[in-house]
Parts: structure tokens; sequence; C-alpha cells
């Protein structure tokens, strides 16, 4: 007999339960709930991806932090133009050539 796989049961629930909090008059199905997980699941997993990214191109010199306060803004750095230019070209070249099949 198969049993069904463990789920951290404790961090869904709190998750689940957060959400009527933040809203008690809140009627929602198990659809409505199931769709509001999935997205937060997928932004979340989104931000990450693009903290890895942005890490990425600083750390090849692509873009330039510059923190101000408590916030870091960033901008292109003109030395790298170019080099980022052929950077977006390839992997637009990549996306393009994988597409047409």
């Amino acid at each position: 007999m198969n049993d069904p796989p463990r789920i951290p049961r404790e961090e869904i629930t709190k998750s689940i339960l957060s959400y009527f909090l933040k809203s008690p008059d809140l009627v929602e199905s198990f659809d409505g709930i199931a769709r509001w997980r999935l997205l937060e699941e997928q932004v979340h997993r989104s931000v990450t991806r693009t903290e890895l990214a942005l890490h990425w191109l600083i750390d090849e010199g692509f873009l330039l932090p510059d923190t101000t306060g408590s916030r870091t803004l960033y901008r292109l750095n003109p030395d790298k133009l170019m080099e980022a230019e052929n950077l977006v070209r390839s992997r637009a070249d990549l996306s393009e050539e994988g597409g047409s099949s």
C-alpha cells in the first residue's frame, strides 16, 4: 500500500491559517487556496532566481551596485557595455534556435 508523500504539514498549515488571519471574513474554496499557495511558491522561486542572477551580474561586473541609505540601486557598467550586448544577443540566438523545431 502506498503512503501519501510526507509534506511539511506544520509550515503549510501555518501559512494557510495566516492567510485567513489576515482577512478574518474571508471565505475561500479549496481551488482558491491552492491557487494562492501555488502563486506564493512561484513568486518565491522567481525572487530567488532573480537574486541569484543579480549577484552573478554584479560578480561579473555587468552591473554596479550603489547603496544609498538602506536601499541598493543598480546600473549598467559602461565598461562592459559591448560584452553585455554580446551576452544578451548570444542568449537570444540560443532561445531562437531552441524554439524553431
